[in-house]
């Protein structure tokens, strides 16, 4: 499970740590710096490879977990016909042939002329095929056999020609509308799982420059508000929402400014005294409200000898 302790690993204490705990117990002389697993992993360790490296201890340990396919995980067969699951049915109430055969999977016909993965639909022709004859089917590039064999195969088997089946509806079990394209086709499961891409976080860390959220699942990050969004609710107006989402909850920051030269003034918090170096006030001062990126814009054009001034007067 998450956070669960992998590998267990102590350090000495360094100078200033054995300095910051000089009040605290002097029998402390490691700190715990074990190896956890991430929050959002699951699994039972499966094998730990414990070796020396350089004369010193390596450890490395394998965790294994069970994907079950599950909504939103991606599928591709070999001929780059790649999509992902939108639904999940029981057994029971998927379509079945007269055989009581039902399919592990069911693809949108659209996907295929957009795409042109014409293999695709031959590779399920030939698998019917050899489903049939019990045998192999040779499918190298140098093999001659065209369409039109499969189809002779399959109506010598007294199957339909171009692989369509009659299904009947797992629910009432009446037959379908329309004949079904169906047959055996090789899939395999890419690695964009549903699970290990879902994300979200009510709050966390910052990027310490722009004091913004981070970004990434990785580093738990927030979920980017971009230009797009923006503009879909800019075009309702929600102005006081769109200022909650892109700065009061985003890198918020007051500064003070001189209302003399409208430079930004040096802020002692504590003692609350306010000073214009530039013009020697300090009682001119209003308070700004801006984002912390728009303070470190104005502090780096300074570094480039480029002076920004706030203009401030009564609301």
């Amino acid at each position: 499970m998450g956070s669960d302790i992998l590998v267990g690993k102590t350090v000495p204490l360094g100078v200033l740590d054995l300095e910051n705990a000089a009040f605290a117990d002097t029998r402390i002389t490691k700190r715990d710096v074990s190896v956890t697993s991430r929050s959002t992993e699951k699994g039972v360790v499966d094998k730990v490879m414990l070796t020396l490296n350089n004369n010193e201890r390596f450890v490395k340990v394998k965790v294994r977990s069970i994907k079950i396919p599950n909504i939103g995980d991606k599928f591709c067969s070999r001929h780059g016909q790649k999509g992902t699951n939108g639904i999940q049915f029981r057994q029971e109430d998927m379509p079945f042939n007269r055989d009581g055969i039902v399919p592990d999977l069911i693809i949108n016909p659209h996907a295929i002329p957009s795409r042109m993965t014409v293999a695709h639909l031959i590779e399920t022709l030939a698998g019917k095929v050899a489903c049939y004859e019990g045998g192999e089917v040779y499918a190298t590039p140098f093999c001659t056999v065209v369409v039109e064999d499969f189809g002779k195969a399959l109506h010598s088997l007294r199957s339909q020609r171009y692989g369509y089946e009659c299904l009947y509806n797992g629910h009432t079990g009446l037959p379908l509308d329309h004949l079904i394209f169906f047959g055996p086709t090789f899939y395999q499961r890419l690695k964009h799982l549903s699970g290990d891409k879902i994300h979200a976080r009510p709050r966390g860390p910052l990027q310490p420059l722009v004091r913004q959220p981070t970004e990434g699942r990785a580093h738990e990050g927030g979920l980017r508000f971009g230009e797009m969004e923006r503009d879909c609710m800019l075009s309702y107006g929600a102005s006081q929402w769109l200022r909650e989402r892109l700065f009061r909850v985003s890198d918020y920051y007051s500064v003070h400014v001189c209302n003399i030269c409208g430079t930004i003034c040096s802020a002692d918090m504590v003692l609350n005294k306010y000073q214009c170096k530039g013009c020697d006030n300090d009682t001119r001062i209003s308070q700004v409200l801006m984002p912390y990126a728009c303070k470190l814009l104005f502090q780096e054009l300074m570094s480039m000898t480029i002076l920004p001034r706030l203009g401030t007067g009564p609301l």
